[in-house]
């Protein structure tokens, strides 16, 4: 079933209408899908950092374990400890070991003397009296793990430092951590860096490290007012601890800017990529609605042409048949009426023939079927051929001829190009009032006109359509079978070149055929 054009405007239209919905669903769907994704990012990326953060917290308690040890000690002296005291790839770089111990003249400070393999005596450090009083077991400045100096009788005499190699746990002891659990994929797609945890976060994700001794009990030492420091003389005892969540922060970012904005930018990409996807149905469905325009508009130029080729065929038939029968049966005697219905069987024979010529040159137009034979053709030929043939036909019209053009030489197929001289004459013979023709040549443009009414307005868009016949033609019944433009057309697409019609200002149709020049 064949649809009208209302119902096909309102096929399209609705299936536009559909689009909408679509796209915002698309919207919401790619926008909860860039909210997710960087979601799921934060939390792998928090994650990986996080075992880094516990994996340092379980190096800081291994070492913490082993030097310090829980309260009471193992029997092995803290000297004793030191010298087994091997960090390997997986333990925590030291600097060095102080201790602490309260006598009646104040507090002594010790240091681990590697060379000599024992505690050598040193200056108290200044950070000892300078900080607050806590339990430990973690110091942040300078980066240290505290624990209880303990005496032979289970006493606790002091406490014990153990200072960390900041430089080398942040230069290669957390790298080396994060590369591991983060892999290189995301080594490249993100940067970590090693930050004091006073600093201000800049990173997409942040997380502490160096927080808690990771042992699963409470820190060493015996709870606040149970044996822990006392102020001596107006001064801070040493041993002071950090309380904080933590001394370093591991922030990453991502290459490309903030995780945030990665998101936002996949998400533009893809919402760009929807979008045009969106446009391009949306363009197909309005070429499909062209498109069925275009073929309902052609089925009708069809019938339109079938009914108007039948009935152009159907009188020089009729005529010719009507003719042909007087002759067969003796009706006409008179030789000057004989030589009258001859002629009359040859016009209306050559014009069925230039009907059913012109149908078949454009079907095989269309076809491609037909090849030119370019060569060299003089205009003046061209001029001369067209002159022959449409001259005599202008002037029984009673048309006035007037012919002008400069001689040139072009490259084309001289019979096509006859062919479309011939039916822009024609055209001009048939609606422009037979009063004048005029035919200009120069230079490869070729310009028929007429001084009738002019082109309608509505029918200018449409003249070189096939099956095209216009308003006023269909209304007055002209003959014509709606191809002979169409013809000239294809010709001078198929020679390069281009067919145009306007009206002229004083009056009258121009059509200008150009044809490229050698």
């Amino acid at each position: 079933m064949r649809m009208s054009e209302k119902q096909v405007n309102v096929l399209v239209g609705g299936a536009l209408l559909a689009l909408l919905p679509l796209a915002w669903l698309q919207y919401r769907w790619i926008s909860e899908v860039a909210e997710a994704d960087q979601q799921r990012r934060t939390r792998e990326l928090t994650a990986a950092l996080e075992r880094v953060s516990a994996e340092t917290d379980r190096a800081a308690g291994q070492l913490h374990a082993t030097l310090v040890g829980p309260r009471g000690g193992d029997g092995v002296p803290l000297e004793q400890r030191i010298a087994n005291y091997t960090a390997g790839e997986d333990g925590l770089p030291l600097l060095r070991v102080l201790r602490a111990t309260e006598g009646e003249d104040g507090v002594r400070a010790e240091v681990w003397d590697a060379a000599q393999r024992r505690m050598v005596g040193v200056a108290v450090p200044e950070w000892w009296n300078e900080q607050v009083v806590r339990e430990g077991p973690i110091h942040a400045d300078p980066a240290a793990l505290l624990g209880p100096a303990f005496g032979e009788e289970d006493e606790r005499t002091g406490f014990v430092v153990l200072e960390l190699d900041e430089r080398t746990i942040v230069d290669q002891f957390l790298p080396r951590l994060v590369k591991e659990q983060l892999g290189e994929i995301y080594l490249n797609e993100y940067s970590v860096r090693v930050v004091k945890f006073s600093e201000a976060v800049r990173g997409d994700v942040a997380v502490p490290v160096f927080r808690q001794i990771n042992r699963g009990s409470a820190p060493p030492g015996p709870p606040p007012g149970r044996g822990g420091w006392k102020k001596k003389k107006g001064g801070r005892p040493p041993g002071a601890g950090f309380a904080g969540p933590g001394i370093w922060r591991l922030e990453a970012t991502h290459r490309d800017g903030t995780l945030e904005s990665v998101v936002a930018r996949t998400r533009v990409k893809n919402l760009a990529v929807s979008g045009v996807t969106l446009l391009f149905l949306a363009m197909a469905m309005v070429a499909v609605g062209f498109a069925l325009r275009r073929s309902q508009r052609l089925a009708r130029l069809q019938l339109e042409f079938t009914a108007g080729v039948s009935h152009e065929l159907r009188t020089p038939l009729a005529v010719i048949v009507s003719a042909g029968d007087n002759l067969a049966g003796g009706y006409v005697k008179d030789p000057a009426k004989v030589r009258e219905y001859g002629a009359l069987v040859r016009d209306e024979g050559t014009r069925l023939t230039g009907m059913v010529d012109q149908v078949l040159r454009f079907s095989e137009y269309e076809a491609d079927r037909i090849p030119l034979e370019k060569r060299a053709i003089l205009v003046s030929d061209l001029m001369a051929n067209l002159e022959r043939e449409m001259r005599p036909v202008a002037e029984r019209q009673g048309c006035e001829w007037d012919i002008a053009y400069t001689n040139g030489t072009l490259s084309g197929d001289a019979g096509a190009l006859h062919v479309a001289l011939r039916n822009l004459v024609e055209n001009a013979l048939r609606h422009g009032g037979g009063k004048w023709v005029g035919i200009r040549a120069e230079n490869g443009v070729f310009t028929v006109e007429d001084r009738g009414a002019g082109i309608s307005p509505a029918d200018l868009p449409h003249l070189f359509d096939p099956f095209y016949r216009g308003v006023e033609s269909r209304a007055q019944q002209r003959k014509g079978s709606g191809l002979g433009l169409a013809l000239v057309d294809r010709i001078a697409r198929a020679h390069g070149g281009s067919v145009k019609a306007s009206n002229k200002p004083e009056g009258g149709a121009r059509f200008v055929l150009t044809i490229p020049c050698e």
